[in-house]
């Protein structure tokens, strides 16, 4: 990981906790816990390395495994830079003139490559990510459109520094946070628009200092979607995001997220 993305995760962290971590790359498991991954294999004609989307992402129902996009297709995949060599390839008449069906699969093994990595804009950004559109300074992960300075997210769309994200829209300073627009300094943060300095907030809409708030809109230093006043607000803040900052220090995870906070099960450890 570049110093630039270390810098980001450090000033993110320091936003979000008060306390900047370092080390991002140690943080993976934990960012990605509810994350789309890239896997990667060996291009079928050299050694590079090929990102992908993990396989699941296409599991069907009916099919009862894979998408054949990521069964059959994978065996001859390749990575962006062959591409455009390979695509040149064609056959000769002479080899096409007496085609049949029984033979027609043999034949064409030397033109079909497949390249599921894109790259488009003037930065094309590392090769460790799977598609990458406009953006500049994102790694590990896939899907950067638009963006600058994220890591580990997918489909992150007119982000900037945002850490450990699925499907988040034109928000800021935000980490582990899914499916929302517009957040703005978010931790665990789902389903939500028009947020901004919220912990652990689902479908919720222009909240600013919330925390615990499920199903609700247009509150301010609410926790539990009951308004507490900034004083005792920021007071249980300081103490939540201080526990949470020691935690992550300490053990480079959390085991609470907005996925299981309220649930009565064993959460993860």
């Amino acid at each position: 990981m570049n110093n630039l993305i270390e810098k980001m995760f450090g000033a993110t962290t320091h936003i979000l906790f008060g306390k900047k971590l370092t080390g991002v790359e140690e943080y993976e498991n934990w960012l990605t816990r509810h994350v789309t991954k890239n896997h990667s294999k060996k291009s079928v004609v050299s050694e590079k390395k090929v990102y992908l989307l993990d396989g699941k992402t296409f599991e069907t129902q009916e099919s009862n495994g894979f998408s054949p996009v990521y069964t059959e297709a994978e065996k001859c995949y390749i990575n962006i830079t062959e591409a455009p060599e390979l695509g040149n390839k064609k056959l000769e008449i002479s080899e096409i003139e007496n085609l049949a069906m029984e033979s027609i699969g043999q034949e064409i093994k030397k033109i079909r490559y497949t390249c599921f990595e894109i790259r488009q804009g003037p930065e094309y950004g590392p090769e460790n990510v799977h598609i990458y559109l406009w953006s500049s300074n994102c790694h590990e992960g896939s899907y950067y459109s638009y963006s600058k300075n994220c890591a580990y997210c997918f489909f992150p769309r007119e982000c900037e520094n945002c850490f450990g994200s699925q499907q988040l829209y034109q928000s800021s300073f935000s980490i582990k946070c899914y499916g929302s627009t517009k957040l703005i300094r978010c931790f665990e943060v789902a389903e939500s628009n028009n947020c901004r300095d919220c912990y652990f907030c689902y479908n919720s809409e222009n909240l600013e200092e919330c925390m615990f708030c499920f199903n609700t809109k247009s509150k301010k230093y609410a926790v539990g979607n009951v308004e507490i006043g900034k004083e005792a607000y920021l007071k249980l803040k300081r103490t939540i995001i201080d526990k949470i900052a020691n935690s992550l220090e300490k053990n480079k995870t959390l085991k609470w997220d907005i996925y299981n906070i309220g649930c009565t099960e064993k959460v993860n450890k």
